[in-house]
């Protein structure tokens, strides 16, 4: 911008050009030297003050090298060395961080040193002195009436041409955020977030702006820079975690959250319920980058929550207190980690790991300092206890925060989903095993112990963990995997074809280009055939729910939104690229099937491919007709007794919810799956229907098809921690249709 560009050793120059042409009379020339002299004279004077003042400043300075530490911290990424020699930088608390005092002088020299040079080396402008007092005379000729005037209108000119200046250089952030009406404390999130589209429900609009019109919280609760758990997304945003959680985390802010959550669950529920992405911003106001965005009211409350819930956590009863407060902002201050609400991201693991590499004790004794946040700084003085830190087992001292922190790290792992952040390769799950024991066993021995039995514990749950050690080897994940995980790449098929394709003469260059970068938009890639659905994706709920995610899906449809009339266009039999686009999406909303296909999925739904390759179809999610009715009283039969034959002779109700959690996963990716059931006894209300026509078909078996439903009862009750009691059975007997027990 102007202002910004502005040089001053350029408009020096200018000046003393002028002042060169000029004509000189001698009395200009003489009062020139004068002038000079005395500016040397003064100049002399300055320079003596100053060094005086840097003396006395450098000598105070001395005195305070632990309250304004100025050294990198172990804990900053941008505190590394090259040198292997050199020492690490001390950790953020460590009372060892010496300033140094040639550094923080700097600008200070600089900018005197600037000031001397602008106000000495610039020879003075030879204008004549009386042309001032003859200008000085006739203005106070003039009426006050027409000063008065003048000024006015220079005032209006000078102002427009500051506002206009000044909207010039805003961002579409600070023009959305001017625009909402927002302030910290009453955040007015219909005016930040998209419009919704227009065939979302009326009941979900009148919703949104009547329960987010008025959000009690400190506006960085909207930022996502902590999400991922990235370091430098948060030392790029200036939102330090320990600073914001003093004023994010009260009472006030949770309260609000909560009272969005329930309106948005009961009136934003639908499918169809969305923000219009794709108008967003077009005003020149945006408050959130595009892809930041959540797909609609209702992911909003769910995400706000998760980020309070993150943000603000506490040690529970029972457990040592933080002195930094929160668990987001002890992790921080301690080992520079960054504690997001997305748990499946190894960010920030590298600073523990870097932080407890040399064996050492942080003494005890008050911190002080300050932290840089948006627009200014916040100061820090804490009282910390001693601590130890070290790479060989138990010789950090980690705390209930660190240790929380890494267990649910570990706890995240998804056959795929983590990559090794020194191979890329993905981690299988003895890989990424032994690396995170590595870095648990440096914690406390009861602390690091705890961990892993407990992570250990969920796995055989899972049926992953098997006496000690993954029940199956590792496998290495496909490319068709890796990309309908973490998205497409460039070079992953079919861009580089798509891109040679369009280079090629009268092709439909704008059609293939749309393709192209539309597959390259999506957060998980569609491009697989359904053999590797089959045997990759559809046994796997969580391979299922990413396919199936809103953000996905929502993609997909902009994709054909935006370019599905250009693709139709194409029919030429030479790009069958299109054709093929077609077919992805038919089957992703094949394998998306569920018990309430019409509604938002979340965590939890229940969708029926899992199901089926429970009982060894998976083919089934792909077929127009359910297959004979014989066959699935046999194929049931046989997937009942596998299960049964695994279950405990006493199976406990879930206590929390982790229990819960583990729970309806298992129950998903079993037999016992609600939608695969419709296919043996059908649905409530509608059992007895179902389970009639079972019993009237010609090719089945009425009496073996009676003992299989009712195992499939009492078998999937006891899963879920219901032992059905001989009365109990008899009731749901009766209320389905099946015959009593002898």
């Amino acid at each position: 911008m102007a202002g910004e560009d502005h040089d001053p050793a350029a408009a020096a120059s200018d000046a003393l050009s002028l002042h060169t042409i000029a004509e000189q009379d001698a009395y200009a020339a003489e009062q020139e030297d004068a002038d000079f002299a005395l500016a040397l004279q003064l100049e002399e004077e300055e320079n003596q003050a100053f060094i005086a003042s840097q003396s006395q400043h450098q000598s105070n300075t001395g005195n305070d090298t632990q309250t304004l530490p100025t050294e990198p911290y172990r804990d900053d990424p941008d505190a590394s060395t090259d040198d292997p020699n050199e020492p690490p930088p001390p950790y953020r608390d460590d009372p060892d961080a010496i300033q140094d005092e040639e550094d923080e002088n700097i600008e200070a020299q600089h900018t005197a040193a600037s000031t001397r040079r602008r106000r000495f080396c610039i020879p003075k402008p030879t204008i004549k002195t009386p042309f001032f007092k003859t200008a000085g005379q006739n203005l106070k000729k003039l009426p006050l009436c027409a000063l008065t005037a003048i000024a006015i209108f220079l005032g209006v000119i000078l102002g427009s041409m500051f506002l206009l200046m000044h909207l010039f250089r805003s961002t579409p952030k600070e023009l959305a955020w001017r625009a909402s009406g927002s302030a910290n404390y009453d955040l007015k999130l219909p005016k930040l977030y998209p419009a919704l589209e227009a065939n979302a429900s009326e009941e979900c609009k009148t919703m949104w702006e009547k329960y987010a019109s008025k959000l009690y919280c400190q506006e960085q609760i909207l930022s996502s820079a902590w999400d991922d758990s990235n370091p430098e997304d948060v030392k790029k945003s200036q939102v330090d975690p320990w600073a914001y959680s003093d004023w994010v985390c009260f009472s006030g802010c949770s309260s609000s959250i909560s009272g969005l959550r329930n309106p948005m669950s009961n009136g934003c529920y639908r499918h169809t319920d969305r923000f219009d992405i794709e108008s967003y911003g077009k005003d020149g106001k945006q408050y959130f980058e595009k892809d930041t965005l959540p797909e609609g009211p209702m992911e909003v409350a769910r995400i706000l929550q998760e980020r309070y819930d993150r943000l603000c956590a506490l040690p529970p009863s029972g457990h040592k207190q933080s002195e930094w407060g929160t668990c987001a902002a002890d992790v921080w201050m301690k080992w520079g980690v960054v504690d997001g609400r997305n748990e499946r991201t190894l960010n920030s693991l590298e600073n523990f790991v870097e932080a407890t590499n040399v064996k050492a004790v942080i003494p005890s004794g008050l911190r002080t300092g300050t932290v840089k946040i948006i627009k200014e700084e916040k100061k820090y003085e804490v009282q910390v206890p001693e601590r130890r830190v070290g790479p060989g087992a138990g010789e950090t001292d980690c705390g209930f925060c660190t240790g929380d922190w890494l267990e649910r790290k570990m706890r995240s792992f998804e056959y795929g989903a983590l990559i090794n952040p020194k191979t890329g390769e993905a981690f299988g799950l003895s890989e990424f095993n032994e690396y995170m024991t590595k870095i648990i066993k440096r914690c406390e021995e009861g602390l690091a112990d705890g961990i892993l039995d407990r992570v250990h514990d969920r796995w055989e749950k899972y049926g992953w963990w098997c006496r000690g050690r993954p029940c199956n080897e590792d496998k290495k994940v496909t490319d068709e995997v890796r990309t309908f995980l973490h998205g497409m790449q460039r070079d992953d098929w079919p861009l580089p074809e798509l891109r040679k394709m369009a280079n090629q003469r009268n092709a439909p260059k704008n059609a293939l280009n749309a393709l192209h970068d539309g597959l390259l938009s999506l957060p998980h890639s569609i491009w697989f055939n359904d053999d590797v659905a089959i045997r990759e994706i559809i046994p796997d709920i969580y391979r299922v729910g990413t396919l199936c995610s809103e953000s996905n899906r929502n993609a997909i449809e902009r994709v054909q939104r935006l370019h599905g009339a250009e693709f139709n266009a194409t029919e030429q039999p030479k790009y069958m690229m299109f054709r093929t686009w077609d077919l992805a999406r038919e089957q992703v909303e094949q394998i998306c099937l569920n018990t309430r296909p019409n509604l938002i999925v979340k965590q939890g739904t229940v969708y029926c491919a899992p199901g089926y390759a429970a009982i060894g179809h998976p083919e089934f999610i792909f077929s127009d007709r359910e297959p004979p009715k014989g066959a699935i009283v046999k194929v049931f039969s046989t997937a009942i007794d596998k299960l049964d034959a695994k279950l405990p002779y006493f199976v406990p109700r879930p206590s929390d919810e982790e229990a819960q959690h583990i729970l309806g996963r298992t129950v998903i990716e079993s037999v016992c799956n609600p939608c695969t059931g419709e296919l043996l006894v059908g649905r409530n209300p509608d059992w007895k229907d179902r389970i009639a026509k079972f019993l009237h078909d010609d090719g089945v078996n009425a009496t073996e098809y009676t003992g299989v439903a009712k195992k499939w009862f009492a078998t999937c009750s006891k899963m879920m921690g219901h032992e059905l009691s001989r009365e109990q059975r008899k009731i749901i007997w009766e209320r389905v249709g099946l015959e009593p027990d002898d």
